[in-house]
């Protein structure tokens, strides 16, 4: 009869420990997780969008391998957030050359009417976000439907790249 309480006392501490394992290993897998989730949003970077006539805003997007595909992110969560009818504009094409310019291709509604001030403000807007999250990006030329435009408004000369225009003035 003793043989018999000790296998039940064996039997129910490996229940019992095995019960408490469990327990133990449940709640440390869903805090490793939580951490897992906390971490990963401490180490996404902070990207600068500048909006014209507006303050700074700060966007957090995961990095991609491809960074042409990144820019082309951020550039879409600059367009979204300009007035109407800018804000539809698409995004046709974004290449980048030898020299580390960024050619950026948009469609024909982002040529616009508007004053010397606001023309100056979108283009400088664009500049600043991309030269502020990419050092390495040396100049931006804006195309329209794939063709080179002299302005987007007259006021300011975009022929040659955003940086030979904000610079001059």
């Amino acid at each position: 009869m003793n043989k018999k309480w000790i296998l039940i006392g064996i039997i129910i501490f490996v229940l019992a420990s095995a019960g408490a394992f469990s327990v133990l290993f449940y709640f440390n897998k869903g805090k490793n997780d939580n951490d897992a989730k906390s971490q990963t949003n401490e180490k996404l970077p902070a990207f600068k969008i500048y909006l014209p006539n507006s303050k700074l805003e700060h966007v957090f997007l995961e990095m991609e391998k491809n960074e042409m595909l990144l820019i082309e992110k951020i550039l879409e969560i600059y367009i979204r957030q300009l007035p109407s009818p800018l804000n539809t504009t698409r995004i046709l094409g974004l290449y980048r050359d030898k020299e580390n310019t960024i050619y950026l291709d948009l469609s024909r509604n982002f040529i616009n009417q508007s004053d010397a001030s606001e023309e100056f403000d979108l283009l400088k807007s664009i500049y600043m976000t991309l030269k502020e999250n990419f050092s390495w990006i040396q100049d931006v030329k804006i195309l329209i439907e794939g063709k080179e435009v002299e302005t987007l408004s007259g006021h300011f000369s975009i022929e040659k790249s955003l940086k030979n225009a904000l610079e001059d003035k």
